[in-house]
């Protein structure tokens, strides 16, 4: 009696071991399969905001690399990088065999090998001036191109009281000339100017960073003396940037600046 019941338990335990290792399995394959395509889905959404970003009908048409000026050349190997690059994407779709997480869009360019010749070649640290050639333009403006933000000049600023103002760059160097100034509305006339010119070196890397550029500080501060409506404005990089503000007298109540920007 007791040697059958043992038998009994035996079955039982490993029935349910067996029982256990298939529930575990069948989670497991649930698991990759959602994660499956739930990245099919990632990465056709990709493809498909780079198809749609194609607004012109034709690349560069020309089968002489070497008598292109660098700003072609650029635009050139970038729009076969990126057909590459579609063209190797789509077999991930067409393969249920395949698990493999898509690339972000800001790792398309930076760390796919379809890329590797564009970025050998230092074509990210001039985008801004070939990107009009691309048939891409949309998509690199968009996703690749440095981006640049006024940081420390509020809606209001108070008269007499230092300025520090300084920009946000998002790109590949800081090797960018600038040429600031401040606008006086009632007039037109500008009141302050500053101008750098760079001379620095671009490194070698193709990663996209956060840079600051100083253009007014402790030391060097803007300060208006004057109550009014001035505009600050600002070419660097090939893009030029504005930001309208008022200087008062003092602020009525201790408010945060964000909360004047609003």
């Amino acid at each position: 009696m007791n040697t059958r019941l043992v038998i009994i338990v035996g079955m039982v335990t490993v029935f349910a071991g067996v029982g256990i290792a298939y529930g575990i399995n069948q989670y497991d394959y649930y698991q990759d399969q959602k994660q499956y395509e739930e990245w099919r889905d990632i990465r056709e959404s990709i493809l498909s905001e780079i198809r749609e970003s194609k607004n012109r009908n034709q690349t560069i048409q020309t089968t002489d690399i070497g008598s292109m000026s660098d700003e072609e050349r650029c635009a050139w190997t970038f729009d076969n990088s990126m057909n590459e690059f579609v063209r190797e994407q789509e077999k991930y779709n067409d393969s249920r065999d395949t698990v493999s997480k898509p690339l972000s869009e800001d790792q398309i360019v930076s760390t796919s090998i379809q890329f590797a010749k564009w970025r050998g070649d230092g074509c990210a640290f001039s985008i801004p001036e070939w990107a009009h050639l691309s048939i891409y333009e949309n998509w690199v403006w968009e996703n690749i191109a440095p981006t640049f933000k006024i940081k420390g000049l509020h809606s209001r600023m108070v008269v007499n009281e230092p300025i520090f103002i300084t920009i946000e760059k998002i790109g590949y160097h800081m090797c960018d000339s600038w040429d600031a100034r401040i606008v006086d509305f009632k007039d037109n006339a500008t009141i302050w100017k500053k101008t750098y010119h760079s001379g620095c070196v671009i490194a070698d890397h193709t990663t996209p960073k956060l840079f600051q550029f100083t253009i007014s500080n402790e030391i060097h501060p803007v300060v208006i003396s004057t109550l009014g409506n001035y505009t600050f404005q600002i070419e660097i990089g090939h893009i030029f940037l504005k930001k309208d503000f008022t200087v008062i007298e003092y602020f009525e109540d201790i408010v945060m600046y964000e909360e004047w920007d609003k």
